[in-house]
C-alpha cells in the first residue's frame, strides 16, 4: 500500500497563540512514529488492520511481499478477479471466483492448484489433476468416483491407466495381469447383479438401444446367465448374429464361421459349399467308441442329442427317449 512519508515541516512561530515549542516537539514525535512504518518505497511496512470494510476503488489493490490475512469476514470480489505475483494460501474456508495463477499457486490445507506452462493442475507433491486448456486433455492420478444423479457425459476420448493413444473412444491399459471393466448395478454383496453393453440404434430419437451383451447373476445357488443380442426388455434384440475368426492375430476382419438367423436358422461356415478334399470347415460333434448308453438330460424341449460310434459307425439320436441310430442298415 502505498503511502508518501512526512518530510520537513514549517516551524511553527513564536510569539502566536500556539505555543511553538511543545507543539513542535508533539508533531515531531508523531512525524517520527508515522515515518517509521513507512518504507523508503512508500509502502506500509507493519501492516495494516481494518476494523470494518475495506473498499479499494480503481486502480485496485497490488500486495507484494508479506501478502494479505484474511479472518472471519472473508473476502467478496464483485466484477474483478485476484491476480498475484506469489502464492494465495486458503488456510481455513473456501474461496469463489476466480485466480490467475500465471505467476503462483492457490493453496488448500493439503492441496496447491498450480499452472505450469500449458497445464492447470491439482498438487499434493504428486500431481493428482491435470487439465491443458488448449487440447481439453484431463487427466487423473487414481480413481475417478462419479456419484449423484446423471446423466454424467464426457466429451471426446476416455483413456483409463496408463494411456498414451487415444485414438478410440473409451481405453482401458492397466498394468495388472488381467485389467478389468466391471459392470453391475450394485455391489452389496446378495444382490442380483445385472450388466449390460449396448450399441446405439440407428433410431436412436425413437428406439431402445441394441443389447450386444448383457449377464445376470441372481441368488447363491443359481446360474449366471450370459445373454447376446438380446434376451432383455428394456432393449432392442439383434437379429442376425455373427461369429468370426481369423489365421492369425494380424489379420482385420477375418472369415465368417457361424450365423445365427432371425428366424432361428442356424449356419455353419461362409454360407458357401466346401470342397469335396476340404480339410477343414466342418461341424464337429462327440464321438464314442461303441453304442452310447447314458441317459441323456435333455435341456430343451424339441432338441436332440447326437454322438457318432466310432466302433460300428453309427450316428446316434436321443431326443430324451433313448438313443436311436439313425444311419442303421
Amino acid at each position: 500500500m502505498a503511502v508518501a512519508q512526512i518530510g520537513t515541516t514549517t516551524s511553527f512561530v513564536a510569539d502566536t497563540i500556539i505555543d511553538p515549542v511543545p507543539m513542535n516537539a508533539n508533531f515531531t514525535i508523531h512525524k517520527d512514529a508515522f515515518n517509521s512504518l513507512v518504507t523508503g518505497s512508500n509502502e506500509l511496512a507493519g501492516g495494516i488492520t481494518v476494523g470494518a470494510a475495506l473498499t479499494v476503488e480503481s486502480g485496485g489493490l497490488t500486495v507484494t511481499a508479506g501478502g494479505i490475512t484474511i479472518t472471519p469476514g472473508g473476502l467478496n470480489l464483485t466484477t474483478d478477479n485476484i491476480t498475484n505475483v506469489g502464492d494465495v494460501a486458503a488456510v481455513t474456508g473456501s474461496f469463489s471466483g476466480s485466480v490467475d495463477t500465471s505467476g503462483g499457486k492457490f493453496g488448500l490445507p493439503t492441496w496447491d492448484l498450480r499452472t505450469t506452462g500449458t497445464t492447470f493442475e491439482v498438487y499434493d507433491g504428486t500431481v493428482q489433476l491435470s487439465v491443458a486448456p488448449t487440447t481439453g486433455d484431463t487427466t487423473i492420478r487414481g480413481d475417478l468416483v462419479v456419484s449423484g444423479t446423471g446423466p454424467h457425459t464426457m466429451a471426446g476420448e476416455v483413456a483409463i491407466g496408463t494411456v498414451t493413444d487415444l485414438s478410440a473412444g473409451l481405453s482401458v491399459i492397466h498394468t495388472a495381469s488381467e485389467p478389468t471393466i466391471l459392470i453391475g448395478g450394485t455391489l452389496t454383496d446378495g444382490d442380483t447383479k445385472d450388466g449390460v453393453i449396448c450399441g446405439v440404434h440407428r433410431d436412436n430419437d425413437t428406439e431402445e438401444e441394441i443389447l450386444l451383451i448383457s449377464h445376470n447373476s441372481a441368488t447363491a445357488g443359481t446360474d449366471t446367465t450370459l445373454l447376446i443380442g438380446g434376451g432383455r426388455s428394456t432393449f432392442n434384440a439383434c437379429s442376425i448374429i455373427k461369429l468370426f475368426t481369423a489365421a492369425n492375430d494380424a489379420t482385420t476382419t477375418g472369415t465368417e464361421r457361424m450365423r445365427v438367423f432371425a428366424n432361428g436358422d442356424v449356419r455353419i461356415g461362409t454360407g458357401n459349399a466346401i470342397a469335396t478334399n476340404a480339410t477343414a470347415g466342418f461341424l464337429l460333434i462327440p464321438g464314442c467308441a461303441g453304442a452310447p448308453s447314458g441317459n441323456v438330460t435333455n435341456d430343451g424341449v424339441g432338441a436332440v442329442a447326437l454322438v457318432y460310434d466310432t466302433t460300428n459307425n453309427l450316428l446316434y439320436a436321443n431326443d430324451g427317449g433313448g438313443w436311436v441310430a439313425v444311419n442303421n442298415p
